[in-house]
C-alpha cells in the first residue's frame, strides 16, 4: 500500500524538471521556450484547479492526504504539478520539432487507432460511461491539425499515446493505494483525455511558435490580392 505522498513525489518530480528547464532557457536566452513553458505551465496549472475545484465541490471524486488543500478541497500539489508539467511540455515540443527521427505516420496513426478501439471495446463491454471525450476529442483533432509536418504529428501521435498510457498506470497506482477514488470507478476516459489535451497542447505550442523558427508561413489566401 502506498502513502499519501506520492502526489507530493510526483509534483516533486515535475518541478524538477521544469525549474532546470526554466534556468536553461533563460541562461541561453531562449525566449520562445520561456515564453511558451510559462504560458502552457500556467495554463495547465490554472485549468487542473478549476477542474479539480467543480470535480471536488460537486463530489465528483475526492482527495483524502494533502500537504495543504486549495479551497479546502483540492490538494496544492496538483496545480504545481500540472504546472511543471505544462513547463517540460514545452521542452518536449522543441524536442519534437527538432528531433532527427521520423516514424512513419500511417503506422503511428494506425497503432493509436488500434490502441483506442482496444480500449473502448474493453471497458465499453464493461458498461463503462464515457462524456468528457465529447469535447477532449475535438480539441485533440484540432491541436493535431496545427502540426505542420508528417513527421510532427505522428511524434505527436505516439506522445499522446505514450502520456495515455501512463496515465492509466498512474491512475491505477494512486487510486489503488487508497488516496483518492472516482464516484463512478475509474474509466478509460481520463488517460484518454490526457492523450487528447496533450495533442491539443503540441498544436497550442506550434501556434505559438514564430514563423522564423522553422515553422512554416500561413498560406496566403490568393483572394487578399
Amino acid at each position: 500500500m502506498m502513502s499519501g505522498e506520492h502526489l507530493a513525489w510526483l509534483a516533486l518530480i515535475a518541478m524538477g524538471g521544469a525549474i532546470p528547464l526554466l534556468l536553461w532557457a533563460t541562461v541561453t536566452k531562449n525566449r520562445t521556450v520561456l515564453r511558451n513553458a510559462l504560458i502552457v505551465g500556467s495554463l495547465a496549472g490554472g485549468l487542473d484547479v478549476v477542474v479539480e475545484s467543480i470535480g471536488t465541490f460537486n463530489k465528483l471524486w475526492t482527495y483524502e492526504k494533502s500537504a495543504f488543500f486549495l479551497f479546502g478541497h483540492v490538494p496544492i500539489e496538483l496545480p504545481l504539478m500540472f504546472f511543471g508539467a505544462g513547463v517540460l511540455f514545452a521542452g518536449v515540443h522543441s524536442l519534437l520539432v527538432h528531433s532527427p527521427w521520423s516514424p512513419s505516420l500511417r503506422l503511428a496513426q494506425i497503432f493509436v487507432l488500434a490502441l483506442g478501439v482496444a480500449v473502448y471495446a474493453w471497458w465499453i463491454s464493461t458498461g463503462a460511461d464515457i462524456t468528457m471525450l465529447v469535447v477532449t476529442v475535438p480539441l485533440g483533432f484540432w491541436g493535431y491539425e496545427q502540426l505542420p509536418s508528417k513527421q510532427l504529428r505522428s511524434l505527436a501521435l505516439l506522445l499522446a499515446a505514450a502520456i495515455g498510457l501512463l496515465d492509466y498506470f498512474l491512475e491505477a497506482w494512486i487510486v489503488g493505494a487508497g488516496n483518492y477514488g472516482y464516484t463512478s470507478g475509474f474509466t478509460p476516459e481520463t488517460p484518454l483525455t490526457y492523450a487528447m489535451l496533450i495533442l491539443m497542447l503540441l498544436g497550442l505550442l506550434e501556434r505559438l511558435r514564430p514563423v522564423g523558427e522553422g515553422r512554416p508561413s500561413p498560406p496566403i489566401d490568393k483572394h487578399d490580392h
